[in-house]
């Protein structure tokens, strides 16, 4: 029989995630939705003052690099000010440049670099992923809100 699959099997509700473990960039609605995700799990963490949960969403080997303690040492300064990132959750990052994919010493890495029109000051970030099994995990995380 020559009968075709049925080509609407995909659903709409949840974006798909990008293969990380074919270095496939993610598309720019993936891209927002991984960004998005990031900076309100990193939050959540400030709004705590505590960085365990943010700690199990990282790549292993940055989770070897950065205990909890250490992460909340490096971003003290966000606890004691109790900067709050959440309003994001309803903006759009704008990549600069577009997310890439650049290999180094044979591992693939992600960038997605941007800022949120958030005011007073843009919320701006540097985030980089490595793959773990096909997803991206979080390998470098920079955050500040200083106008550029």
């Amino acid at each position: 029989s020559d009968r075709t699959p049925a080509s609407n099997t995909t659903t709409t509700e949840a974006p798909t995630k990008a293969d990380a473990s074919s270095g496939e960039v993610p598309t720019d609605r993936q891209a927002q939705e991984m960004a998005r995700t990031t900076l309100l799990d990193f939050n959540d963490a400030v709004q705590k003052g505590d960085f365990e949960d943010f700690h199990r969403t990282i790549s292993k080997p940055f989770q070897k690099e950065a205990s909890p303690e250490r992460l909340r040492e490096g971003f003290k300064v966000f606890v004691d000010a109790n900067v709050d990132f959440s309003r994001v959750r309803h903006m759009t990052a704008e990549f600069s440049p577009a997310p890439s994919v650049e290999k180094k010493s044979g591992i693939n890495f992600l960038q997605l670099k941007a800022q949120y029109p958030t005011s007073p000051r843009k919320t701006n970030f540097d985030f980089k992923y490595i793959p773990e099994g096909d997803e991206w995990k979080l390998i470098a995380i920079e955050v500040n809100t200083k106008d550029q």
